[in-house]
Parts: C-alpha cells; sequence; structure tokens
C-alpha cells in the first residue's frame, strides 16, 4: 500500500489498463472485431501517453540544487526499454486476449500484466533519476518482462504461422531482439556478446525446429523456459561469477520446469 500511496498516477493507469482488458473479454465486444480493437486502441494510447508525459517531465535533471543549469539524461540506451517494449508488450497482451479461448489463461493474463505494468511504469519513473545507469533491479524485473514477451509472441507464432520455416524464423527473429535486449541493459555490446547472441539464437531456433510438432500448448512453454535458461545463464556469467554452483539453480529450474510441462 505504501508503494501504491507513493506511485499513484502509475497505479490509476494500470487500473485502467486492467479495466479496459477486462471490458475488451465481454462476448459482444469481443466477438465483434472492430469494436474490440478500438478499447485495444484507447489503451495503447493511454501507455503512449504516460511514456511521453513521464520523458517530458523527468528527462532533465538540475545538475545541483545551487545551479538553474539541466541535464538531460542519455536516452539512447534506455529506448527499447521506456518506450519500445511497453509498448510491444501491450499490443502482444491484447492480440493475444483477442485469439485466446481459455478463460482462466485469459484472466490470469489480464491480472498479471495489469502487475506487470505498474511494475514497468515504476520502474521507468525511477529509471530517470539514475543518468548514466540502469539499476540491478531494474535489470531483473526486465529479464522477466522478456520472458513475457518471448512467450506471447511464441505463442501468436503457433496460432498464425502457417509453415515450419516460419515459425522458426519468428522465434529465432524474436530470441535475437530479445537477447539483443539483455545485451544492452548489461552493457555487453562487444562482439565478443554479439557472437554468443547469434549462438543462443542459432540454438534457440534448432530446438524450435526440433519442439515444433509438440503442440500448441507445449510448443510456447518449453521455448520460454530454453529461453528463460539462457537469460539466467547470461545473468550469472556477467555477475561476475566463476564458481559452478552459481549455475545449477537456473539449470535445475529449468529441468523441473521442463519435466513439469512435458509430462502434462
Amino acid at each position: 500500500m505504501g508503494l501504491i500511496s507513493r506511485y499513484k498516477r502509475e497505479f490509476v493507469y494500470a487500473v485502467i489498463l486492467f479495466i479496459i482488458w477486462e471490458i475488451s473479454q465481454v462476448p459482444e465486444i469481443i466477438g465483434v472485431g472492430q469494436v474490440y480493437f478500438f478499447f485495444s486502441f484507447i489503451g495503447l494510447l493511454l501507455v503512449v501517453t504516460w511514456i511521453f508525459t513521464t520523458y517530458f517531465r523527468l528527462s532533465y535533471k538540475k545538475v545541483s540544487d545551487n545551479s538553474d543549469a539541466l541535464i538531460k539524461i542519455r536516452n539512447h540506451e534506455r529506448f527499447f526499454i521506456n518506450f519500445i517494449l511497453p509498448l510491444l508488450f501491450y499490443c502482444l497482451v491484447s492480440y493475444f486476449l483477442y485469439v485466446s479461448v481459455n478463460l482462466v489463461l485469459t484472466q490470469l493474463l489480464i491480472i498479471l500484466s495489469s502487475m506487470l505494468f505498474f511494475v514497468i511504469f515504476v520502474n521507468i519513473k525511477n529509471s530517470y533519476t539514475k543518468v548514466f545507469t540502469i539499476e540491478r533491479d531494474t535489470r531483473t524485473i526486465l529479464s522477466f518482462l522478456d520472458i513475457i514477451v518471448f512467450f506471447l509472441a511464441v505463442t501468436l507464432l503457433t496460432y498464425f504461422g502457417d509453415s515450419f520455416a516460419v515459425r522458426v524464423l519468428g522465434v529465432s527473429v524474436a530470441a535475437f531482439i530479445l537477447l539483443g535486449h539483455q545485451l544492452l541493459i548489461n552493457k555487453q555490446q562487444n562482439w565478443a556478446g554479439f557472437a554468443v547472441l547469434v549462438a543462443s539464437t542459432i540454438f534457440l531456433g534448432a530446438v524450435a525446429y526440433f519442439f515444433m510438432d509438440s503442440g500448441s500448448y507445449l510448443f510456447p512453454l518449453v521455448m520460454s523456459i530454453l529461453f528463460y535458461l539462457v537469460v539466467a545463464l547470461w545473468t550469472v556469467k556477467l555477475s561476475g561469477t566463476s564458481k559452478l554452483s552459481d549455475y545449477l539453480p537456473p539449470l535445475l529450474f529449468a529441468l523441473m520446469a521442463f519435466i513439469i510441462v512435458t509430462s502434462f
């Protein structure tokens, strides 16, 4: 409650998004595509409004309390994080809600996405207090968000990809973009990082080809588990650790999740 009272504006925007998504699930609305996309467009305008008003309010900071000189926060490293990723996440969620026929999954996604948008708004707002860096907690949240975006993208590909080539290419492109985002927020824009990015993308594309016939339920889950594993191992490696034991938790968690989802 303390967090909500501190970030009232962000909480109100997140609640409005929740209401828009819930209204859009009314059968009389979702059964008429034009009306559904009208409500989705209203939600998109809401997200765009918050992003740009927050940017113009907070992107300039005083050099000190004793000076009226302003410094502009460096934004090229944050452009994908603060602008593209929230919009991409919103569009994927809205389209997924339109094509999903699972009521339980739909409601869980609405609740989780509304909560995530509140967290996204809070972290973007807080990121403007850091002129040159991205906080570690923000990186963790962005990694979690990248995993969800990847899951939604792969799920939509299973619905609309009408050939193996389209699905494998789509998975590879999504992995390349989101893993590239991970390199960006971890400041690893170098040749070694690019080589690891390409190798990881090829690995995920090859696995996608192997599991392509596993079904619309299993395929997105398996690919998301492997994407999580790649991101988690990258995070451990980039933390500077050299202990093998630090790599075991994500490996074991991914193995447990893989066993669970393939057992159904």
